[in-house]
């Protein structure tokens, strides 16, 4: 179907009179096509035309011209409040910033364990979970630890663990320590 062209070049295209396009491609691969056109040619939106999603006549989110992804917000600086799920040169990086609250929230149902989990390249160095109902820090190969209440508990691996946790190192040792109670042997 072709609104607006006598050829159409694929299953829906509709063009206007300012050669900006929209073509739905229904092929095994199928995409949806949003481009402006120059002398028969396409062009991508470039950065004065990003690609905008909105509701209710407002801007909720954008595609700019380096392939990010913005919600909440039509710029990616880091210092503007909303999401961007970053591509280009920094693919991979999520940015999230808020004004006057918690940016980030995680849930974890049910029971307890990990519930953010840290890698460098593909294995796990540590993760922040809950045990007991308790926030826990730590590696389920190492040393970690639980806060419970008004205690640190030393934990090893995924346990909580008595006499097995070394605070320091000969060679790397903590300056000094203050105590209000007793230190017990």
């Amino acid at each position: 179907v072709g609104i607006g062209t006598t050829s159409p070049s694929s299953n829906l295209e509709v063009y206007n009179s300012i050669n900006t396009q929209l073509r739905v491609n229904t092929a095994s691969n199928g995409y949806l096509d949003l481009s402006n056109y120059t002398n028969g040619a396409a062009v991508m939106t470039s950065a004065a035309h990003p690609l905008r999603f909105g509701t209710s006549n407002t801007e909720r989110a954008r595609i700019d011209s380096a392939g990010n992804m913005l919600v909440g917000k039509t710029s990616s600086s880091f210092s503007t409040a909303g999401v961007e799920l970053a591509s280009g040169g920094t693919a991979g990086k999520v940015q999230i910033t808020r004004d006057g609250g918690s940016p980030l929230a995680l849930s974890r149902k049910t029971s307890d364990g990990e519930i953010a989990v840290f890698y460098k390249d593909t294995t796990q160095v540590g993760s922040i979970g809950s045990q007991s109902g308790r926030l826990t820090v730590g590696s389920n190969s190492a040393a970690g630890v639980r806060f419970d209440g008004t205690q640190l508990v030393p934990m090893s691996g995924a346990s909580i663990s008595d006499n097995t946790i070394t605070l320091g190192d000969a060679g790397f040792r903590f300056k000094d320590l203050y105590l209000s109670g007793t230190a017990n042997f």
